[in-house]
């Protein structure tokens, strides 16, 4: 019985980790970033195509919490053609608050978003 149970939770277990590697058909990676150098923002955001030759496009967008929802205070954008797909990145200065990096990325015909980790300046 024990055994018989171990297998179910391990097929389930791989189950779940080839969805999660098959969410998306022509996207291999999204990523968005966030850090602070004093009173600057560092804002960076990269989506790479599942092949090359395929076009890329990257918006980042640096926001911050108002209290009821987020005000986009910068935008950067970024294109690529290659394996390597589209990065932007820039710096902001900013006062006191609360702040996300927020990250939309194309590859083909296929759109993905990311948030960066909310940061507390």
């Amino acid at each position: 019985m024990k055994k018989r149970v171990f297998c179910i939770v391990l097929l389930l277990v791989v189950a779940a980790g080839s969805l999660a590697w098959a969410r998306y058909d022509e996207i291999s990676s999204i990523t968005a970033s966030l850090s602070f150098s004093g009173n600057v923002a560092n804002v960076a955001g990269s989506v790479v195509p599942q092949r090359s030759g395929v076009n890329s496009s990257v918006t980042v967008r640096l926001q911050k919490w108002n209290g009821s929802g987020w005000d986009t205070k910068a935008t950067w954008y970024g294109t690529g053609t290659t394996a390597i797909g589209a990065t932007a990145s820039g710096t902001k200065i900013i006062d006191g608050g609360t702040y996300r990096t927020w990250v939309t990325g194309t590859c083909g015909k296929e759109t993905a978003h990311k948030y960066s980790a909310e940061k507390n300046y």
